[in-house]
Formats: structure tokens, C-alpha cells, sequence
């Protein structure tokens, strides 16, 4: 049952994580970036959508300013 188990975990939990560990934080900055609402909008369900890359180009791209 061992074997199966750590299989179970490296197909489902280890991806999962990763998309955790990405978009998380992507989602708390645009929280904070200033941009119009479609933008954000938009930004956001990238985010979602694309588990990792969308949160790699909102990091590479950086849109909008700081909110003072």
C-alpha cells in the first residue's frame, strides 16, 4: 500500500501544491496592483485557467502600479 500511496501523492498532491504555491501569491499582488476591473478581471481568471504560466507572466509582466 506504500508504493501506491507516494503514487497517489507525486499524481495529485505535488501539482496541486504547485499551483498553490503559484497562484496564491499572484492572486494577493493583483489584489494590490491598480488597474481598471476588466483588467483585473481578466488577469485573474488567467491566473486560474492556466495553473503556473498564468501566474509567470502576471510576475514577468507586472501590470498596473502599486496603490498608494
Amino acid at each position: 500500500m506504500g508504493m501506491w500511496l507516494m503514487f497517489l501523492l507525486s499524481v495529485y498532491a505535488v501539482p496541486i501544491l504547485v499551483y498553490l504555491a503559484f497562484a496564491v501569491p499572484a492572486l494577493y499582488y493583483l489584489r494590490h496592483r491598480e488597474m481598471d476591473e476588466t483588467s483585473r478581471a481578466v488577469w485573474s481568471l488567467t491566473i486560474i485557467a492556466v495553473p503556473v504560466m498564468g501566474a509567470v507572466a502576471f510576475a514577468a509582466m507586472r501590470p498596473g502600479g502599486r496603490s498608494p
